[in-house]
């Protein structure tokens, strides 16, 4: 994953630690920023910057999740 997505990964998991979010969820969110970044890359052939990120990029990859994982798992991955 690219720094600036490491950036964005650390200063998330900075805000929920600050919202007292409970470890296990602050993990699973962090995970999900991991996995948003493997489909992008996996959908464009390479990882795009931040800001490039559309709503709709989030919601084709929450539907992926709905797809290929338990409907539990794709909730949480809900951005």
């Amino acid at each position: 994953m690219g720094e600036q997505w490491e950036s964005l990964a650390r200063d998330w998991t900075r805000v929920l630690r600050a919202e007292h979010k409970s470890p296990k969820t602050i993990e699973i969110y962090t995970r999900a920023v991991h996995q948003l970044a493997d489909y992008l890359t996996a959908e464009r052939g390479e990882l795009p910057r931040v800001g490039e990120v559309a709503r709709r990029d989030v919601q084709d990859f929450t539907a992926y999740m709905i797809e290929t994982r338990s409907a539990g798992t794709a909730n949480t991955t809900d951005l």
